[in-house]
Parts: C-alpha cells; structure tokens; sequence
C-alpha cells in the first residue's frame, strides 16, 4: 500500500514500557504508547457508596459518570505514515487486565474496590486525522485522497483476514465509498476551521496568544473569507475567546504551564 512510511519491526512493550515512554515527551513511540491507552472504563456510585459499572442515567434524562483510563499490560503493534501532513496511523493489538482497582474517597462516602474491565482478548483504539494533508503545500487533495484511501484500505485488509473491526468516518467514505463526496467533505471542513480560527484570533485580540496549522496555509485567507460566513463559528469563536480571557494572568501573557 501507498505509505510514505512504515516500520520495519513490530513494536512489543509491556505495561512499564507504555508507562515510561507516555512519561517521556521526547519518546519516539510516546504518541503510539497514548494510543495504546484509549481503553476507559466508566463508572458511578450506587446510593450506599459503592462501584457500579457503566453510566448512571440522572433524572433530567441525562448521564453521569466517572471514567478512568486503563493502561495495557502488553501492546503489540507497528506505526505507519500515510503521508504528508497527515498525523500517524497507529496499528496494533493490547491485552488489558481483567480488573483494575479504584481507589476510595472517604470524605465523599465512595468506597473503592476491584472492578472489572470487561476487555478480555486482543483489542485496539485509536484515530488518525487525515485533514491536513490537504494543505496545498502537502500535495492538496490528491494528498489527502490518497492518505485518507490508504487509511481505509489498511482496515479493509484488516476485515478481510478475520479482524472484527469497527469504524468511525467523519468523510463518510467507509460507508459511501464516494470519493467526490469526501473531497467536497474536507473542502467544506477546510472553510469551516479557517472560518472559526480566523475569527476566534479577532475574538481574543493577543498577538500570538493562538497558533493553528491551519493558518499557515498559503490559501488560509481564502478560507477564512469562505467560512465567516458561518454566523454560529463566529458566535463560538467570542464565546470560547471570553472564557479564555477571564482565565489569562494580569498582564496578559500566555500561561506557560
């Protein structure tokens, strides 16, 4: 398949692996050691303190829940490139513990205890946002329709020899199989973020306060003229900028921490 890059040996870490290379930011495979962790399990408090998995369904129709991240005890994988301006494309398979333990809170009457994980077997989660690939610097769209294809193929392989596996498509092409349709898909998401960010950076007024990939695109101010004509980004950009503000320090500069 069309990868700019694929490993040429399977990664194979355990637990303490994951742990010390997410603990490191200059860890090569810190990224795909993340994706190794996006298994959480969610749980709630009875009415006499005690765990119960899943959500608890609240009186107004909604959810509450607590949620914790379960770390793999073995992860077995490789990492692919599908090109450029594309992020990673992370693929392997995790074993979990049965159970994890959650710590007690007494001051609030939550008791801890083990609770099962319910991940028995070899499993994976991860994402890989093909969007900016799209950057005409990238290659433009043939680019990106050709790191999003790659993407899709690869779980195609993935099915065909046996793997249960499921799909989120923000483009829709998993489902529709519709090249045009998804090239209309990232230009309309293209105007959409530059819209908003081009906004959001008038809403906030600090120079350099916020950066975006997006804003180094060579057609970044076509569209951004584009997408302003979205009222309701508008409105999100002044809305998020205000909260924003209310949290910088006194004189104004970005938080380092």
């Amino acid at each position: 398949m069309p990868f700019a890059e694929v490993d040429s040996k399977l990664i194979d870490m355990g637990s303490a692996q994951v742990a010390a290379c997410k603990a490191n930011k200059d860890d090569p495979l810190r990224w795909f050691a993340i994706q190794a962790s996006g298994q959480y399990l969610e749980y709630y408090y009875d009415f006499r303190g005690n765990i119960v998995p899943g959500q608890q369904k609240d009186e107004d129709g909604g959810h509450s829940c607590h949620g914790i991240q379960i770390e793999p005890t073995r992860v077995i994988g490789f990492r692919t490139q599908p090109g450029e301006g594309c992020e990673p494309s992370n693929i392997g398979l995790c074993l979990y513990p049965e159970a994890i333990k959650i710590q007690p809170h007494p001051e609030k009457g939550y008791k801890g205890g083990s609770v099962k994980t319910g991940l028995s077997g070899w499993r994976w989660r991860s994402f890989c946002k093909t969007q900016y690939a799209n950057d005409p610097d990238c290659g433009g769209m043939p680019n990106f329709l050709r790191c999003h294809l790659t993407v899709v193929a690869m779980l195609d392989a993935a099915k065909e020899i046996g793997l249960p596996v499921e799909v989120s498509d923000e483009g829709e092409f998993w489902e529709k199989r519709d090249a045009k349709a998804l090239a209309a898909e990232v230009g309309n998401w293209d105007k959409m973020i530059a819209g908003f960010f081009g906004a959001f950076k008038d809403a906030v007024g600090e120079k350099g306060l916020v950066v975006s990939a997006m804003d180094k695109r060579t057609d970044f101010e076509r569209l951004e003229m584009a997408g302003s004509k979205d009222p309701a980004a508008a409105n999100l950009a002044k809305l998020i900028a205000v909260t924003m503000k209310k949290k910088l320090p006194a004189d104004g500069k970005t938080p380092t921490s």
